[in-house]
């Protein structure tokens, strides 16, 4: 936890995984709900995943990024949603 009360989670993944990407929507969740406060004006730290990846986060061609930073956006709009959910991937072998 930050200073400031941010919440940042380390994962590294040294082997693909078949639902790599629905795991890790799961996983900021918990210090989602530990941070809330019940009642009325709930107001949430955010929560940084950030995942150090040994492989490709996709079939598709590489773009020579090595950084993929995934958020809450409306879809519509391409607009941030939220600023409170921060999804990090960094590629470290050139696979």
């Amino acid at each position: 936890m930050t200073d400031s009360g941010e919440r940042i989670i380390m994962v590294i993944q040294k082997g693909f995984q078949v639902n790599l990407k629905d795991g890790h929507f799961t996983i900021p969740r918990f210090p989602i709900r530990s941070g809330q406060k019940r009642g009325i004006g709930i107001s949430l730290k955010a929560v940084y995943c950030i995942s150090v990846l040994d492989f490709r986060l996709s079939d598709k061609p590489e773009d020579g990024n090595f950084v993929h930073r995934v958020g809450l956006v409306n879809r519509l709009t391409r607009e941030l949603f939220s600023n409170k959910l921060h999804l990090i991937y960094l590629k470290v072998s050139d696979c």
